[in-house]
């Protein structure tokens, strides 16, 4: 086990990490236990959300000269004309939208306690798996909610100076340095504060959730629980954030060759669900596990400490 001896370490953790990895998924090589594995998985990635991409060209010259621009006069007439009713399918879409925001949440937070289980138990029943530390699930699942809508409200909150500027400008006048001046800082603030979130809500899952299934606590005394391991080691968890960044990045790399190698065979079943994620397993059974290790590395240093108040 890490943390028998010596200083943490984000390296050895990884390296025990990679072992276990291999020892779950080869040691003996069970496809059912990697389709099984694979499906919790794709349950996790739920909740991490989906990316949207939307271009729209406008011709911005055309926009200034006011021409080649299609008359949407008679479409709003028409949604004038039936606007009660515009309303309310508009208000059912966005009611739809946020139940399957909070189904999709729900389901990842079930199924990153349904993983740990499996893992950390080798208990391999997806029924088992499935009624283990509900209590818990449901109270990350709520504190996932929650900390999400604080952290889209204050980014709204700091995006709006520079939106206020934006739409008050409308190329009537020249910009000033002042006006400049808040675009600027608005949108630092916004950069700032985002990657605070990212590293936050990397945070739960890779380490508050193993925090919340080990010790049995619920959501708010896991994260006091993770400040005691941070402040043990802060330095440590500096450094494992910078280097999963840059394995992510090495793992995308070496796809896109492999997806380019294969004819693009590769890209196809990376696009599907479920076989994506029992593909890929060696990967994410690993980036599970790693951080695990590093906490348990880290824990002779919180206990030490803990006797010393005692």
């Amino acid at each position: 086990m890490s943390g028998t001896s010596g200083a943490p370490s984000v390296t050895a953790a990884a390296g025990e990490a990679w072992d276990e990895t291999k020892e779950i998924l080869f040691r003996p090589f069970d496809v059912g236990r990697w389709f099984l594995l694979g499906f919790v998985t794709f349950l996790q990635a739920l909740g991490q959300g989906c990316g949207v991409n939307l271009n729209f060209n406008v011709p911005l010259d055309d926009v200034e000269k006011g021409g080649n621009l299609p008359d949407i006069r008679p479409f709003l007439e028409k949604i004038r004309e039936h606007l009660p009713v515009v309303v309310v399918v508009a208000v059912l879409l966005v009611c739809l939208l946020l139940l399957l925001l909070l189904l999709f949440q729900w389901l990842s937070s079930r199924g990153t306690f349904a993983y740990l289980h499996i893992v950390l138990n080798r208990a391999y029943s997806l029924g088992e798996a499935w009624s283990a530390r509900v209590s818990e699930a449901h109270s990350f699942f709520l504190g996932r909610i929650v900390f999400g809508f604080l952290a889209g409200l204050t980014l709204f909150l700091l995006v709006l100076p520079a939106l206020a500027v934006l739409l008050s400008h409308r190329g009537h006048h020249s910009w000033t340095p002042g006006m400049i001046a808040v675009i600027f800082v608005s949108f630092l603030l916004v950069f700032v504060f985002a990657i605070f979130v990212a590293v936050f809500f990397l945070f739960l899952v890779d380490f508050i959730a193993p925090i919340q299934y080990r010790e049995s606590l619920s959501f708010l005394p896991a994260i006091r629980r993770f400040r005691e391991y941070l402040s043990a080691a802060p330095g440590v968890f500096v450094v494992y954030v910078l280097l999963k960044l840059l394995l992510s990045v090495g793992i995308g790399l070496l796809l896109c060759v492999g997806g380019f190698l294969t004819c693009c065979l590769l890209f196809c079943a990376l696009i599907i669900p479920v076989l994506s994620q029992t593909i890929l397993q060696p990967w994410h059974l690993f980036l599970r596990l790693w951080p695990i290790k590093l906490l348990d590395s880290i824990r002779p240093t919180v206990v030490s400490h803990e006797v010393i108040l005692e």
